[in-house]
């Protein structure tokens, strides 16, 4: 069966996108999934931690068309662009390099953007080599972030429970429909994902109330918490049902990658916009 696709976006940075990705597909991959991670985002936070030494903590360079910039830099030809994706020290799980110069390559509008659907067509070389693929977005909607778009089937939004993590959503909601209507019409919004979400905060829960009365229906019921095992487990560079198996985050992240597989499944959510 061909790989699920799926895009972790947001306009803002630091609601922690990345950190979704890398505990999201390590869950996949302790379930047995063979699972493909694509680094978008300049900063390469995630190719960092796939790929560091745990000995050493150093991560070894990836030469700059050997990473996902090569789909996108007309200036840079790839002969077997699955030659791109690389194992990384997990079981199952491989990544696609990110690369800092794909800040310079966001130039431009996306939607008119003769490279928007380079991505959808690397996904389809390799989508029956993997079972899920992810794609780690850079905080706006510039090519990086249209492109998967275009090449997913559900898209997760990370924000936080607060004024300016859930800034923006309406625009983001804009950007999906356009999508829809140029580039991919089976593009379903999975739903948005509370981080460093803490219960016993009344700001938090009020916050989340709000967004829940706002967009019904439309919010995952588990919620990420603030926790320390979540930030060891990044620093260690592992994901936390295999850092630390038995913890309360352990538990949050199978329980959210448990709703994920089950909203995926529901056709109605295609027309969630």
């Amino acid at each position: 069966m061909p790989a699920r696709t799926y895009v972790a976006l947001n306009r803002k940075g630091g609601v922690g996108k990345t950190s979704t990705c890398f505990h999201w597909g390590g869950e996949l991959a302790r379930r047995g999934q063979r699972v493909l991670l694509i680094d978008l985002d300049p900063q390469r936070n995630l190719t960092d931690k796939l790929l560091m030494d745990p000995e050493t903590g150093e991560v070894p360079e990836v030469p700059y068309e050997e990473t996902v910039a090569a789909l996108f830099d007309p200036e840079v030809y790839v002969e077997d662009r699955a030659s791109l994706v690389r194992p990384t020290r997990h079981a199952n799980v491989s990544v696609l390099p990110g690369a800092h110069r794909m800040e310079h390559l966001n130039m431009g509008n996306p939607a008119t953007d003769d490279r928007q659907l380079v991505l959808r067509d690397f996904v389809d070389e390799v989508r029956d080599r993997f079972d899920s693929i992810i794609c780690d977005c850079p905080p706006n909607i510039m090519i990086g972030s249209w492109a998967a778009m275009a090449a997913g089937d559900g898209v997760i939004v990370p924000l936080q429970a607060e004024d300016f993590g859930a800034m923006g959503l309406k625009l983001l909601n804009e950007s999906l429909v356009q999508v829809r209507r140029e580039a991919n019409p089976g593009l379903a919004l999975l739903g948005y994902l509370l981080m460093m979400y803490d219960d016993k905060s009344p700001l938090h829960r009020a916050y989340a109330q709000t967004i829940r009365d706002s967009y019904p229906g439309r919010v995952l019921e588990t919620a990420v918490p603030v926790s320390r095992d979540l930030k060891m487990a990044v620093t260690t560079g592992l994901p936390i049902t295999l850092f630390k198996p038995r913890s309360k985050a352990a538990k949050v992240m199978q329980a959210l990658c448990d709703e994920l597989l089950a909203r995926d499944g529901s056709a109605e959510l295609k027309e969630v916009a």
